[in-house]
């Protein structure tokens, strides 16, 4: 996940990022709020719940990121 500085802005106004599906990984670029950004800083590992929707069959669009809390050690 790579954040973009805050004012970075999509192609529409209801994205906040876009990412891609490669073999080995998944790569998501994000602008996030600062709470969120405050929280990963302060808080991570962070779990995120991402509302996505497809462009592609792998690319896709990020149109919210919520916080589903802390995320549990391994």
């Amino acid at each position: 996940m790579f954040l973009s500085p805050p004012g970075t802005h999509f192609e529409e106004d209801s994205i906040i990022g876009s990412g891609r599906i490669y073999d080995d990984r998944v790569e998501i670029d994000l602008c996030l709020r600062s709470d969120l950004v405050a929280k990963l800083v302060d808080s991570a590992p962070l779990m995120l719940e991402m509302t996505t929707s497809p462009l592609t069959e792998t690319i896709f669009r990020v149109r919210s990121v919520e916080d589903c809390g802390k995320a549990p050690e391994i």
